[in-house]
């Protein structure tokens, strides 16, 4: 796959590098062939998994990417956290991976980041369609225990979102809900009224008229406008059966808002600066910026409550379900060559499991848990915040779970299709060399082209 050529991928390639997890035979008399891969250390914690010792091999990490990143990683340094004994290898490129996967090796999990579509395995959704992913599915049936996994316990949504043709070939991990983050006080300054019922992606623009009409050139909000249309002209495309609605009146009004989409002056979104909102830069916050990280929406919440202002939440409804719309973060996927897949499945039983999903540490890093339970916790966290953090105001609150109790729409995301597809038409549209009609056709027959490869 060709280098994202934005700097928004650089940056985020750099913090959210995808993760390759396999498994690799040590010699016994190595210090790291333990009968599990946690430390068998009796100070290791409680929530730890244990293998059985039998058929365990130790689990080795790979990062497509450069070594000098690894320490940042924050997939890295929550599994760290965890006590985890992974031995972790930088792997220079996909194609490296892709050619032990044609020769029927490669690792035994997928972990991929679909946070904000970045850290994508260049055309994974091929690897659905060739069967290069183990069903999850055949394994929960096998599983016997009473850790079996419950598929109704979960975010049906989210786990939806990973469906291919009836099979379980991914399972997310944790999904973020998509919003717009603003201030009463902003609304008032700008007469926003933001539906407490939540907009639809085609209503930004008619939501936001007076500030529009007021401002001028002024950005809606600061975000990358192809990453942005890749996000929202994704869920125009029919994977399964090939077809795309790209001449829906929708698109239109995708392509209209992102008209009022801009990068800062610097040219780099900081996703974690609140003040923006403040300086009339901007009228309010995609949820790419705010994010559903607990610990970031405190900051948000601290940094505005400071200075005398009260975030407000407005959801993003999907246009067919009408529920609310939402992204899966990091999804995992077994490896159909695995020789471990049972293995495999215990980890993911580990991650989805109550005491991890229920944890901040792995919020922190994942962002909204799937399973269903968890939400209590997280809810209980951001009203009693620890370190002398704001708790977010009772109202804040229940829009927040209002929001994620009524998510009926999780969409998985396509950087492959973003580069490849969108890229070049959509920048001749913003450059005036082409129109909404010549749009429209280059992404129909591009994209038909793309779906047959």
């Amino acid at each position: 796959m060709k280098k994202l050529k934005s700097l928004f991928s650089l940056i985020l390639a750099l913090l959210f590098l995808t993760m390759i997890v396999s498994c690799k035979n040590e010699d016994s008399s190595s210090p790291t062939s333990s009968a599990n891969i946690l430390s068998n250390s009796t100070n290791t914690p409680s929530n730890t998994l244990s293998l059985d010792s039998s058929s365990h091999k130790l689990v080795t990490m790979y990062l497509v990417g450069e070594e000098q990143y690894v320490s940042i990683n924050p997939l890295v340094r929550y599994l760290e956290s965890q006590n985890y004994e992974i031995k972790i290898e930088t792997v220079e490129s996909w194609e490296t991976v892709n050619a032990e996967m044609i020769a029927g090796g490669g690792p035994d999990i997928f972990i991929f980041d679909q946070r904000n579509g970045i850290n994508m395995m260049p055309g994974w959704r091929g690897y659905l369609e060739s069967g290069a992913f183990a069903d999850i599915n055949e394994l929960i049936e096998k599983d016997q225990s009473d850790t079996k996994i419950n598929l109704s316990d979960f975010k049906q949504p989210v786990v939806e979102a990973g469906k291919y043709k009836g099979k379980q070939l991914l399972f997310p991990l944790a999904y973020s809900p998509c919003y717009l983050y603003t201030t009463e006080e902003k609304c008032m300054e700008y007469s926003i009224e933001l539906p407490k019922e939540g907009i639809r992606l085609d209503e930004i623009t008619t939501v936001f008229q007076n500030y529009i009409e007021r401002a001028g050139g002024k950005a809606l909000f600061y975000e990358y406008p192809l990453q942005w249309m890749g996000f929202v002209s994704g869920t125009l495309i029919d994977y399964e059966n090939g077809t795309t609605r790209f001449s829906d009146p929708q698109f239109l009004n995708y392509l209209n808002a992102a008209k009022h989409i801009q990068l800062p002056s610097s040219g780099i979104v900081d996703y974690t600066n609140a003040y923006d909102l403040l300086n009339n830069e901007v009228p309010c916050k995609w949820n790419g910026d705010v994010g559903a990280n607990a610990d970031l929406l405190l900051e948000y919440n601290n940094a505005l409550k400071e200075l005398g202002q009260t975030p407000v939440l407005c959801g993003i409804r999907d246009e067919q379900t009408e529920g609310y719309l939402s992204i899966p973060t990091f999804c995992f996927a077994i490896n159909q060559n695995s020789n471990q897949k049972e293995q495999a499945y215990e980890i993911l039983k580990k991650l989805l499991s109550e005491e991890t999903q229920s944890n901040q540490s792995f919020r922190g890093v994942f962002d909204v848990p799937v399973l269903n339970k968890a939400t209590d916790a997280l809810m209980e966290f951001l009203q009693n915040p620890p370190g002398g953090m704001l708790p977010l105001a009772d109202e804040f609150i229940a829009s927040y779970r209002n929001i994620l109790d009524e998510i009926t729409a999780c969409d998985t995301l396509d950087l492959s299709w973003t580069e490849e597809v969108l890229s070049g038409p959509f920048t001749d549209y913003q450059n005036g060399k082409m129109t909404e009609e010549q749009l429209i056709q280059a992404l129909e027959n591009k994209t038909n082209l793309y779906l047959k490869e």
